[in-house]
């Protein structure tokens, strides 16, 4: 998907306001613009659960997820992007994320992996989700990970379903949650950080 733009789209269900993609395939977005798209539980703009995906030099602005529900596996989670993930090279580079709001978890994006508690080697990449030279700004959730969130924490406060990513080059500006005002992961998770910024409020 090229160039293309998803503006005011509203879902009513636990479906993401622009798109929802599943499958076996893979899956691009390039320079693709996300502007006030809004979903209750799987991403506000975007729900994936492909094989792989590359999202390249796209813009998500004002999405928001909005549900608050006491149901643990229907809370608001991805203001912008909601991430299933299994298996895969998995990549988010030179996006920008502005003013994305979610009620539970990732204000911008939220993972699940799959496969519970996926480890990787130590900088052994593969398989992984590579989130490279992205701007977050002014993303918000209610909980946890004002930008960025993986992994579910239940009532008990029991972690499951997180994974290993790498984060380089990326810039928090003004992202603000009760849990990880830039990034929460609940359980650990090996996430690497390279040239990685959160500029002060």
């Amino acid at each position: 998907i090229i160039n293309s733009r998803f503006i005011s789209n509203i879902d009513n269900d636990g479906e993401p306001g622009a798109a929802h993609f599943s499958g076996d395939a893979s899956l691009t977005f390039f320079n693709c613009y996300f502007d006030s798209n809004e979903g209750n539980y799987h991403g506000g703009a975007i729900f994936l659960e492909v094989a792989n995906f590359n999202i390249t030099g796209c813009t998500f602005i004002s999405n928001k997820c909005t549900i608050e529900t006491s149901d643990y596996e229907k809370q608001s989670r991805g203001g912008a992007i909601y991430l299933q993930i299994q298996d895969g090279n998995n990549i988010i580079d030179s996006c920008l994320f502005d003013q994305n709001t979610v009620k539970n978890a990732g204000g911008s994006i939220f993972v699940n992996f799959l496969v519970n508690n996926a480890r990787s080697k130590l900088l052994d990449f593969k398989n992984l989700l590579n989130i490279t030279g992205c701007t977050f700004t002014n993303s918000k959730s209610d909980n946890s990970g004002g930008a960025i969130s993986s992994g579910f924490t239940s009532d008990s406060g029991e972690a499951s379903r997180d994974g290993d990513m790498t984060i380089e080059n990326c810039t928090f500006t003004k992202c603000d949650a009760l849990n990880g005002g830039g990034i929460f992961f609940p359980d650990g998770t090996n996430t690497y950080c390279y040239k990685t910024r959160k500029l002060p409020l």
